[in-house]
């Protein structure tokens, strides 16, 4: 029996990818319990005494943890009973936070003294909150879909008018002084002047359900997407720039939310899986399961540069701390997944990325494998080989021959695979999705196809250019234009 080299080499790189788990490195995770049971623990935050606090939702307590041993030290309940305590924040020696059933706003001093000011919005449930411009804070409320601010020094509640937010989800203020929201309703990211009091909307994805926001140590307003398992980044100084970053994040997995570390990096929890997820300000993610019990929700995450560790909050009634963030390798990983192509284009260009110290040379290995699309079929010309980063190289390319298999097909698929890497760098994605389209469809974001050696694999994919009828429309009523101005001119016999 003849044996196709090709079809072989698919299988067995699809069972070895079947079995690749997520990646443990140096990063450390340990857990300590929190004494209430079934607390709920939320929102987690640094306090200005140095201490992690964190909300308990269920149990109507604020928490308060040692960051040097990671124990929960105290637990100090509110003022009002099932108060539902949820956002947290710092602001000039109290800690801050939202009693989302109660509709109160609260602070809580080094003591564990605890003070409740009432929100005055009609069936207001406020959620974040977050230190803005000018000594106030300014939270979200997802009962009456507004915005709130508080005085910080007097605890004054007073509701932002004209604004009107859809399930908003997190709030932060951005380094040009406003305040960033995700709104997770309506699949935005908005932006609250508080001088002008203008609300801008920029709008993503559809089903992205923005949670998370945080300002990264690039600048940019960095937020999750767990409706579309992603994060994103937007630019306050270039409002319409959006960048979202898939590769790298497992299945299922939806980020949650998100913080800046000391490591000069992001940092984000999972609604799935049970994961912790460094994001490094070119999009290169790495997860980590390794010490986190189960599969649990992971929510709030907070960074504490004086012991170089972020803390989470755990649906297992835990609170985790993480530490050894620096001691993490140099990864590489796929550009982004999926790349797209036209067949029209011959060919498809793959960036592979190198994250973290470029200071040693590493390798890394490479190949392709049938999924929908087919060697044997004559879609595309299978490769394989190694790619090479010297000192100082951040990325490499390699690229798939792509054929033309003539007549209107569906989008096909082929697996690129990372593999074998050296010199201690870590492979972050193992696997990405070349997806290419037929020379005269319209994929199902409607663009279609036209060739472009500089984006996307080779191929950019834009709207074909049909017959437009405008410019020889205009060509006919110019040059009628220009006969009946001839004919006038011309002298009468």
């Amino acid at each position: 029996m003849k044996i196709n080299a090709n079809r072989f080499k698919s299988f067995f790189l699809a069972v070895v990818l079947s079995a690749t788990a997520p990646i443990a490195m140096a990063v450390s995770v340990n857990e300590a319990d929190i004494t209430t049971a079934t607390s709920q623990p939320n929102g987690v935050v640094l306090g200005g005494d140095g201490n992690i606090w964190f909300t308990e939702e269920a149990a109507s307590k604020i928490g308060r943890v040692n960051p040097s041993t990671g124990e929960v030290t105290n637990e100090f309940a509110t003022l009002t009973a099932n108060a539902g305590p949820t956002g947290i924040t710092s602001l000039d020696g109290f800690v801050w936070f939202t009693e989302q059933t109660a509709n109160r706003i609260a602070r809580i001093n080094s003591l564990g003294v605890v003070e409740e000011f009432p929100t005055n919005i009609t069936d207001a449930a406020p959620n974040a909150i977050a230190p803005g411009p000018g000594g106030f804070l300014y939270f979200t409320d997802s009962g009456a879909s507004t915005l709130g601010r508080v005085d910080a020094s007097t605890g004054a509640v007073t509701l932002v008018s004209n604004v009107t937010l859809s399930s908003p989800a997190g709030i932060v203020k951005g380094p040009d002084d406003k305040m960033w929201i995700s709104e997770s309703g309506s699949h935005r990211i908005s932006r609250f002047d508080p001088v002008s009091g203008v609300l801008t909307r920029f709008p993503l994805t559809s089903g992205s359900s923005p949670a998370g926001i945080a300002v990264g140590p690039d600048n940019f307003i960095w937020f999750t997407m767990p409706g579309r398992n992603r994060v994103g980044k937007i630019d306050p100084n270039n409002s319409n720039a959006i960048t979202e970053y898939s590769a790298g994040i497992s299945s299922g997995s939806r980020p949650n939310q998100i913080t800046t570390g000391s490591d000069g990096n992001l940092w984000y929890t999972t609604l799935g899986g049970g994961r912790i997820a460094r994001v490094t300000t070119s999009g290169g993610i790495v997860e980590f399961t390794s010490g986190i019990t189960g599969a649990n929700e992971l929510r709030g995450i907070a960074s504490d540069a004086a012991t170089n560790a972020l803390f989470f909050a755990s649906a297992a009634n835990r609170i985790g701390k993480v530490t050894n963030l620096t001691d993490i390798p140099t990864t590489i990983r796929f550009e982004s997944d999926p790349f797209k192509v036209s067949e029209d284009c011959g060919e498809a260009t793959i960036k592979v990325i190198r994250d973290g110290d470029t200071g040693t040379a590493v390798s890394v290995d490479f190949a392709t494998s049938d999924l929908t699309a087919k060697v044997g079929d004559d879609d595309y010309e299978a490769t394989s080989g190694q790619l090479n980063f010297g000192v100082g190289v951040a990325s490499q390319t390699f690229t798939v021959k792509i054929k033309s298999g003539g007549g209107v097909e569906s989008v096909e698929d082929v697996r690129l695979s990372l593999l074998n890497a050296t010199g201690g760098a870590v492979i972050s994605t193992p696997s990405a999705t070349l997806q290419i389209f037929d020379g005269a469809r319209l994929d199902n974001e409607g663009f279609g196809d036209t060739c472009d050696s500089v984006k996307l694999g080779g191929c950019a994919l834009k709207t074909r250019k049909g017959f437009d009828p405008v410019l020889p429309l205009l060509v006919l009523l110019a040059g009628g234009w220009l006969a009946r101005r001839g004919a006038r001119a011309r002298p009468t016999k």
